[in-house]
């Protein structure tokens, strides 16, 4: 998968879905903002994918139980379509899609597979209520 894709499937597989959020031990809090600030410091001083993994799952927890799951919901959709949207341009300029035919185009299967996942994940973030 290249980076685009990869970024897209963690915040599709991270889409947290709660019913009911219980207010925080304080035990708890301390352990998310503790993650947060040694997944910070990890990315600062060397930075690698787990330590990122880490930072947003933490950084994710931290904001559902801080501005509450509504607000999370609908700035990880607005990231999400944003993120699909660099994908797909990255997509296109990668296969040379703006030198290539009309025909070449719409004869491209990978990219109406694109731009069509883009359409639903659009659709998602408009159409869905949180």
């Amino acid at each position: 998968m290249s980076l685009w894709s990869d970024i897209s499937f963690y915040f599709a597989v991270l889409y947290p879905f709660n019913k009911g959020l219980k207010d925080l031990d304080s035990r708890a809090s301390a352990a998310i903002w503790t993650s947060l600030l040694i997944t910070s410091i990890a990315i600062i001083i060397k930075p690698n994918t787990t330590s990122m993994r880490m930072f947003f799952v933490s950084g994710i927890l931290r904001s559902i139980y801080s501005v509450g799951l509504g607000p999370t919901l609908w700035l990880m959709g607005a990231i999400q379509v944003l993120n699909k949207g660099i994908f797909l341009v990255s997509f296109m300029e990668n296969n040379g899609t703006f030198s290539k035919s009309r025909y070449e185009n719409l004869t491209n299967f990978n990219l109406f597979i694109m731009l069509v996942i883009y359409f639903f994940v659009y659709l998602d973030y408009v159409l869905v209520p949180i």
